[in-house]
């Protein structure tokens, strides 16, 4: 998944969705995740960029299915606080400005710099520690909650229930293939692609 893209995209996903017996989706509604998702939900404010949120995305024939495998709100705000207060302040601060600058003067083109991710972190990725703690919580926490549903979907395994979407940001793909592969022995057996947007 990806949080912003054309009304197209989320409509193919959404319907790939039906395909799915359960899916696995993430979303924290604490009162410092609308901090974060405020600066990049902006964008979907630029009327030229033609985008939209992946709210917009219509769930309503799979509500059913749904099962939220995310960390919970009062959990993220805990979270938050034992966070560096510097580091608190300085995305407080720091994302309005960013908020304000993707509102205005994003172009799809510098969009689509950013929506690239391999399965193996950048060398760039790895030098940059300076917001680990940040990480730890928007990644890695919920990576286990995560890998710990997908956990819980292959043990106690249903009948009639065979095909389990995850319904989550890119980023967090690479900690459930590494799971999937390394302790449950899966192997990928192909992929498809859907355009987020065309520049």
């Amino acid at each position: 998944m990806v949080h912003i893209a054309e009304p197209e995209f989320y409509s193919k996903v959404s319907e790939r969705l039906r395909e799915c017996d359960i899916i696995l989706y993430e979303g924290v509604s604490g009162l410092q995740s609308r901090t974060l998702i405020s600066s990049y939900s902006s964008i979907t404010r630029n009327s030229k960029l033609g985008l939209v949120s992946q709210k917009e995305m219509n769930l309503e024939h799979v509500q059913d299915k749904l099962v939220h495998a995310d960390i919970g709100g009062d959990e993220f705000d805990e979270n938050w606080y034992q966070l560096p207060i510097c580091q608190r302040w300085e995305i407080k601060l720091f994302a309005p400005v960013v908020g304000l600058y993707l509102r205005f003067f994003v172009t799809r083109g510098m969009i689509a710099k950013h929506l690239k991710l391999d399965d193996l972190e950048t060398r760039e990725e790895l030098l940059n520690d300076s917001f680990d703690e940040v990480d730890t919580l928007l990644l890695d926490t919920r990576d286990e909650i995560l890998t710990q549903a997908i956990d819980d979907c292959i043990e106690f395994h249903q009948p009639g229930v065979s095909r389990v979407g995850i319904l989550y940001g890119a980023t967090h793909m690479r900690a459930v293939i590494h799971h999937l592969t390394t302790e449950h022995g899966y192997r990928p057996d192909g992929g498809e692609w859907i355009d987020v947007f065309e520049l």
